[in-house]
C-alpha cells in the first residue's frame, strides 16, 4: 500500500513538471503589469504545481535584455518570493543573494562586489534585520562587525582599517551610538 502511494506521488510530481510552460509578463517602472509596448521590464516564468502549491520560477529582465533577478515566486504577478532570489548588476554580476520565506526576507542576505567577492552578510527573520552582521573590504578583509535587533544596530560594534587594525569600537543601542567609543590610529594605537 505504501509503495502505491509513493508511485502516485511520483507521477503527480512528474506531471506537474511535464505540463509547465514558459510565459512572459511585462511591467512598467513601478513593477506594475503593463502592455509590452509601454513596458520597462519583463519576466519570463514557468509555472509549476508541487504538492498542490503554485510556484513561479522566474527571471526578470530590463527591456534591453539585461538580467535583473531570478528566483521563485508564490504569486504569478507579484513578488512573493520563496527560497533564494539572486539579483544581478549590469546583467552579469551577482550583486545580492537573499533567502525568502513566504514573501519575506528570512535567513542570509549577501551583497557582492563586481569582482564577485563578498561585501556584506546580514540575517533576516520574517523581513526584520536581526542577528550578526559583517561588512568586508573588496580584498576580503573585515571592515566592520556587529549585530542587529529589529532593523537597528544593537550591542558591541567594531570598525577596522584595511590593514586589519581596529579603527573604532563602541556600543549601539536602538541604532544610535551610546557611551564612549574608542578610536584608534591607523597603526592600531589608541587615540586619547
Amino acid at each position: 500500500m505504501r509503495i502505491k502511494g509513493v508511485i502516485f506521488y511520483f507521477f503527480l510530481t512528474l506531471s506537474g513538471f511535464l505540463y509547465s510552460q514558459k510565459d512572459s509578463i511585462w511591467f512598467d517602472a513601478e513593477w506594475k503589469v503593463e502592455s509590452k509596448d509601454a513596458a520597462v521590464f519583463y519576466r519570463v516564468y514557468e509555472h509549476k504545481e508541487i504538492r498542490f502549491k503554485d510556484f513561479y520560477y522566474f527571471t526578470d529582465y530590463s527591456k534591453d535584455g539585461l538580467k535583473l533577478k531570478k528566483g521563485v515566486s508564490l504569486e504569478e504577478k507579484e513578488d512573493k518570493f520563496e527560497g533564494e532570489v539572486v539579483y544581478y548588476r549590469e546583467g552579469v554580476y551577482i550583486s545580492e543573494r537573499i533567502l525568502y520565506r513566504n514573501g519575506f526576507p528570512y535567513g542570509t542576505h549577501k551583497i557582492y562586489y563586481n569582482s564577485g567577492k563578498l561585501e556584506s552578510i546580514k540575517n533576516y527573520a520574517f523581513g526584520v534585520l536581526t542577528g550578526p552582521s559583517k561588512v568586508y573590504y573588496e580584498d576580503g578583509v573585515l571592515k566592520e562587525s556587529g549585530a542587529y535587533t529589529e532593523n537597528q544596530r544593537n550591542g558591541p560594534w567594531k570598525v577596522y582599517y584595511p590593514n586589519r587594525k581596529l579603527k573604532e569600537q563602541g556600543e549601539y543601542r536602538g541604532g544610535a551610538r551610546v557611551g564612549v567609543w574608542k578610536v584608534y590610529y591607523y597603526n592600531g594605537t589608541a587615540q586619547d
